[in-house]
């Protein structure tokens, strides 16, 4: 017979890897205690992508491994942003760059609210703080 640790972590486990294969990089972005504390420090990065040129092909958000890239290709949201760089060679129109200097465009172009889908995706930050505070609620209750 199976503990219930060893169930737990069995079902922990699947569930995780059938949301990955619905979101990719989903424990990255939502789960990942330093990629929250990484987000909140990129709400103000020092290292940002800009476009100065953009033809709409989208090449850049598919290339894009945390899929900051807004689907128009221009806006970024720069707290996913891993300023890897990867969107740049793939730009035909060479309008991709990094820049230090501050960069006019809204801080999230296709953040948290409910997008075309429908689908509504809560900030890392905030799933966290959800589920700090259900287990809380549940450890006064137990």
């Amino acid at each position: 017979p199976l503990s219930a640790d060893i169930l737990f972590l069995c079902v922990f486990f699947v569930v995780l890897f059938r949301l990955e294969r619905l979101v990719p990089r989903f424990w990255c972005r939502y789960l990942c205690p330093s990629g929250a504390l990484l987000a909140v420090a990129g709400l103000r990065p020092v290292w940002r992508r800009k476009v100065r040129a953009c033809i709409g092909c989208g090449r850049c958000v598919r290339m894009c491994p945390t899929q900051a890239i807004a689907p128009d290709g221009i806006h970024c949201t720069h707290s996913e942003c891993i300023a890897c760089t990867g969107c740049t060679p793939v730009c035909p129109a060479k309008g991709i760059t990094f820049t230090t200097q501050p960069v006019k465009e809204p801080h999230s172009a296709h953040g948290n609210e409910a997008g075309a889908s429908g689908l509504f995706l809560p900030s890392r930050l905030a799933f966290l703080l959800a589920l700090g505070v259900g287990a809380g609620l549940g450890a006064i209750l137990v």
